[in-house]
């Protein structure tokens, strides 16, 4: 009997080890419809572009369904870890109709053995107005077969709307393209009595992301389909929620001054009791939004993410008194400040704030002395909180010229420590002018008028001769004595020509005098110029520099001869000195 048994077991594990699994296929085709659509007679209840998923394991159709009920946002096509684990996916048409081909399945022990099977899947409907749902009754394929799957009702769990709206620029008034809409809707709200929703903030709970994200066109215009819950309960729906609105727009912000519709300060997104720096951006709420239909919420006019202003001002040569052309103008905005007050106007002092180690903006000056700089600086004390002022500080620089608190009281000598190295090195030690008031964003701020002295000059001496009657005298020989730096010291650059000495001076330059066009109808006669008279001065203490000079009138010997004897004209007796004076007309009669 032992023996028997043992043959019997040997024999049965022989059968199935020498078995193999059978592979069988199968379609399916079925529909979707809105439950109270589809039992109130109306017609087109399917659910059009509904996503459809197909699992041949149980757990793992469960599982992806509970992924979904934890926060209504994990779908099976992207789950938290891993690769998707359904089988098949399809979308249904606009009947609601949707179907699977190509199901297919291996078996070892075939209900119908080698010749046919039945198996059952699961299934997973997804839309955004019902969610994510299960097929409510077991699913059985047979293979070989187009199995056409009852009806399947879906309740809706979800309202919808669409939404649309513009952005703009607040200053411009152009549209904004690519603009980021960021659509926030309630995860809860209440109703008054009366059953409006209650605005309170208390009776909100957020989402701690945007429920949507939309994109402004061409135009500036976006629009989005939303969904959101049935409240009171899917039982009692009110079939309305409020939503809000935040932008993300590059080099923009929503802020209150620029459009009134919009909130400031954000709002306590996540319920920690307190608006974290990442929930502080202005919004938009919208009105009461209603199930099923559509909301224009209309435009909203973005400010700048900076403040800007324009500076103007004029750089004057102190000789001359008029505007000096090229003259380098750098500007330092402060890159952080405070406010002693609420006052605008009222910020800490020019040595308490934040200076940028290197000029913010860099400029020159134009034909008339002229500058105009259009400048950008932060929002302050904070985004939201924008009283729309700085200060700068603006360092002039030209060649030949000093420019110090001597050429005008408005400047500051020394310079300061932009590196902030502990000391003013080199090249931080240049004057500055720190304007008195403030500036303000979105006016031209005129920043007045700096005077600056030239250091290294170069003027044209005219003058005539004429006789005791006041007529011009051509051909008359003239000598100039001009050496301003006669000792050749380049510490003692600017000294007054000497005297000539007799015998041994010559002259610096030389001429004769002739006949003039002033202009097309006019002449004069005996008439003459040096041009080119150069000297340098750093130590005037007037707005003008001058240098003494000799002019002279040779007699014939000394023509010959070409040194000075002192038997000629001079100008004044015993050869007195004449000024010549920087950036005036320069011209000297003398009388033969």
């Amino acid at each position: 009997m032992k023996l028997y048994r043992l043959l019997l077991a040997a024999i049965i594990t022989a059968v199935v080890l020498s078995g193999c699994s059978v592979v069988f296929t199968s379609s399916i085709t079925g529909s979707i419809v809105d439950e109270e659509q589809y039992d109130n007679g109306t017609t087109g209840s399917g659910i059009a572009d509904a996503e459809v998923y197909l699992y041949t394991e149980t757990a793992m159709c469960s599982a992806d369904l509970t992924a979904w009920t934890a926060d209504n946002s994990v779908l099976p096509d992207e789950p938290a870890a891993g690769e998707p684990t359904y089988f098949l996916k399809t979308i249904t048409d606009e009947q609601g109709a949707y179907t699977f081909n190509g199901l297919i399945w291996n078996e070892l022990f075939p209900e119908y053995g080698k010749s046919g099977d039945r198996k059952e899947v699961f299934m997973l409907f997804h839309h955004e107005r019902y969610g994510l749902q299960e097929a409510p009754y077991p699913v059985y394929v047979v293979s070989d077969v187009t199995n056409r799957i009852p009806l399947f009702k879906l309740p809706r769990i979800l309202n919808t709307a669409r939404i649309a709206g513009t952005v703009r620029d607040g200053k411009t008034d152009q549209v904004l393209p690519n603009a980021n809409v960021l659509i926030w809707v309630p995860k809860s709200w209440e109703y008054t009595a009366v059953g409006n929703i209650d605005t309170s903030e208390s009776k909100f709970t957020w989402e701690t992301d945007p429920s949507y994200t939309a994109l402004s066109d061409v135009n500036g215009e976006w629009e989005q389909e939303i969904s959101y819950k049935m409240l009171p309960s899917s039982t009692d729906n009110n079939e309305t929620t409020i939503i809000r609105l935040t932008y993300l727009a590059n080099g923009y912000i929503a802020e209150n001054a620029t459009d009134s519709k919009i909130i400031d300060g954000g709002w306590d997104r996540d319920g920690n009791g307190s608006i974290d720096p990442d929930e502080d951006d202005g919004y938009y709420q919208s009105g009461e939004i209603t199930d099923d239909t559509y909301a224009d919420l209309g435009e909203i006019a973005l400010a700048d993410e900076y403040n800007a202003a324009t500076l103007t001002g004029t750089v004057l040569n102190s000789s001359s008194s008029t505007g000096e052309q090229n003259v380098r103008v750098d500007i330092y905005v402060a890159e952080d400040w405070s406010y002693n007050s609420s006052d605008p106007d009222d910020i800490q002092a020019a040595t308490a704030v934040d200076w940028p180690e290197n000029p913010s903006y860099s400029t020159t000056t134009d034909a008339d002395g002229e500058y105009t700089q259009t400048i950008r600086f932060e929002r302050k004390p904070s985004q939201n909180d924008n009283r729309g002022t700085t200060r700068v500080r603006v360092v002039f620089t030209k060649d030949t010229f000093k420019i110090d608190s001597t050429t005008d009281v408005k400047l500051t000598d020394g310079g300061w420590d932009r590196d902030e190295n502990g000391t003013i090195d080199v090249d931080e030690d240049d004057a500055f002018y720190d304007p008195s008031s403030v500036i303000t964003k979105d006016r031209t701020n005129d920043l007045g008028s700096i005077k600056i002295k030239q250091t290294k000059f170069n003027e044209t001496l005219s003058g005539e001769v004429v006789n005791v009657g006041g007529t011009g005298i051509d051909g008359v020989v003239v000598w100039l004595f001009f050496t301003p730096d006669h000792d050749g010291n380049p510490a003692t650059p600017h000294q007054d020509t000497l005297i000539p000495v007799v015998g041994t001076t010559i002259p610096t330059k030389k001429t004769s005098t002739q006949l003039q066009i002033i202009t097309q109808d006019q002449v004069k006669l005996g008439r003459f110029n040096f041009p080119g008279l150069e000297w340098e001065d750093t130590t005037y203490t007037s707005d003008q520099s001058d240098i003494g000079y000799y002019i002279y009138l040779p007699d014939d010997d000394e023509i010959v001869a070409g040194v000075y004897s002192g038997t000629g004209t001079p100008l004044h007796a015993n050869l007195k000195m004449k000024q010549l004076i920087a950036g005036s007309n320069n011209f000297i009669s003398i009388t033969k």
